[in-house]
């Protein structure tokens, strides 16, 4: 999980392994673990899924995580333009620490909060 501060990575990675929300969750500092196994063609197959700090004054931590990653889910928070401009920055970093091949996948976050959208659904 990637993404700037305050974007819900904890929430979506607390939902993915099974954990109970949070609603007043701190900062994450450094890199939180998760588990959880998943069938895959008649095999469990276990991921790792690490929980990154999006504070600016934690950035170096992540890339020495990420670098050996099979795939990235970068979260944007729906009601912050800001957030999903800086994107397309996130998306270099991770071709340039990860290589070309890695999967991102982007996921916009907070859809509850519908009344203060600022990235609209469509395409």
């Amino acid at each position: 999980m990637l993404g700037n501060s305050g974007v819900g990575k904890t929430a979506l990675t607390n939902q993915f392994v099974g954990r109970e929300p949070n609603t007043e969750a701190l900062p994450t500092l450094g890199i939180e673990y998760g588990f959880r196994t998943v069938p895959v063609q008649g095999m469990d197959l276990r991921l790792r899924i690490l929980d990154t700090c999006g504070q600016e004054r934690f950035k170096a931590i992540p890339p020495q995580y990420y670098r050996r990653a099979a795939g990235i889910m970068l979260v944007y928070d729906v009601t912050s333009r800001q957030d999903f401009s800086g994107l397309d920055g996130w998306v270099d970093k991770i071709r340039d620490i990860a290589g070309a091949n890695v999967t991102i996948m982007v996921v916009g976050n907070k859809k509850d909060l519908e009344g203060k959208r600022a990235i609209s659904n469509s395409r």
